[in-house]
């Protein structure tokens, strides 16, 4: 396993979010490692991965906004037909993102509904 991925799951092991974002700011890797993580909705480590990235949004909204709508649009396409994709935690994950500033954000919100209600 990968040094980088080790020391996200220990940061979610130890539920220690804060430093989460604080590696993120330096390492915007870190965000689709977490998004991996948050596949697995069964442990621990999904959950609070999928907190995590909401945390970590309302960082990028005012460093790079421009980053973070493109991991929205990514985990928005992952829940097409056209991705041949399944999107596992995309609609939690979107929703952390907009959180973070709905307005920036808020034409993905129909989108969700739908997929949260399904």
């Amino acid at each position: 396993m990968h040094t980088l991925k080790k020391s996200i799951l220990s940061l979610l092991e130890a539920n220690d979010l804060d430093s989460l974002v604080t590696l993120a700011k330096d390492k915007p890797r870190v965000v689709s490692l977490l998004v991996r993580i948050s596949y697995d909705k069964e442990t621990l480590a999904g959950w609070r991965a999928i907190k995590a990235v909401g945390l970590i949004s309302r960082e990028l909204v005012r460093t790079d906004y421009e980053y973070l709508r493109n991991t929205i649009r990514k985990l928005r396409w992952s829940l097409s037909d056209e991705s041949g994709g399944i999107g596992w935690s995309a609609p939690e994950l979107n929703r952390r993102d907009r959180l973070c500033r709905p307005s920036a954000f808020c034409r993905y919100c129909s989108f969700d509904r739908g997929c949260l209600h399904h």
